[in-house]
């Protein structure tokens, strides 16, 4: 899922410093003993990570089953969160759980989508090159697929994306706002658990996330 090398690798900064960010924050969040919402970060930090490696380096579909496996837990968790704020609070309750539900399905699709495409897209060069030499008419040697035949597959997944990229623009639309209004706000205490860094993480995830999905529009 590698871009441009010129937008690919800031954003793999980016989602570096995320990642880093949350570790630490996890670290600061412990040792003041004070009530934080654990969840979040330990996701965000493993989302971080993940967006890392994926922005720059091929993810195989055992890397990608793994990763998946993994922010499944938390996705699950979100929903049911999700669910409980909308029982209880109706669907103004929704807003915080939502938005981490939406990250973290994001995660799963490209993880579990842009990863076995990634492998098999390889598997299938591979198989060309040893075939290479075998004369099979009517079928189309690059792919081993007759025409028009993944035509339907890649336009759900682009149609997919274009929505997760649309959800995630109201995503990110609002940590942007609540930025804004966070940067005027005097702070009190810890930077790492002040709202501004945790904010700019969340947008720079949301706007990572974002083109990532883009480069799976075909």
């Amino acid at each position: 899922m590698t871009g441009p090398v010129w937008l690919s690798w800031p954003f793999a900064a980016l989602m570096a410093a995320s990642a880093v960010f949350h570790a630490a924050r996890l670290v600061a969040a412990r040792r003041a003993a004070r009530p934080h919402r654990y969840d979040v970060d330990l996701t965000h930090l493993v989302m971080s990570g993940a967006m890392a490696v994926m922005l720059v380096l091929p993810v195989g579909s055992r890397q990608a089953t793994t990763w998946s496996l993994v922010i499944a837990v938390p996705a699950g968790w979100f929903a049911a969160r999700t669910v409980a704020a909308a029982q209880a609070g109706g669907v103004r309750a929704l807003g915080g759980p939502a938005r981490q539900l939406v990250m973290s399905a994001a995660m799963l699709f490209m993880l579990l989508v842009g990863g076995g495409s990634a492998a098999a897209a390889a598997t299938m060069d591979m198989r060309g090159m040893d075939m290479n030499e075998v004369d099979m008419s009517g079928m189309d040697m690059a792919g081993m697929h007759m025409p028009g035949s993944d035509q339907a597959g890649w336009s759900s997944v682009s149609l997919t994306s274009a929505g997760l990229v649309a959800v995630l623009g109201l995503v990110a639309g609002y940590y942007a706002r609540e930025l804004r209004v966070a940067v005027g706000v005097h702070r009190d205490g810890s930077w790492l658990l002040s709202r501004r860094p945790s904010l700019g993480c969340r947008l720079a995830m949301t706007s990572a996330m974002g083109y990532m999905l883009l480069l799976m529009i075909g």
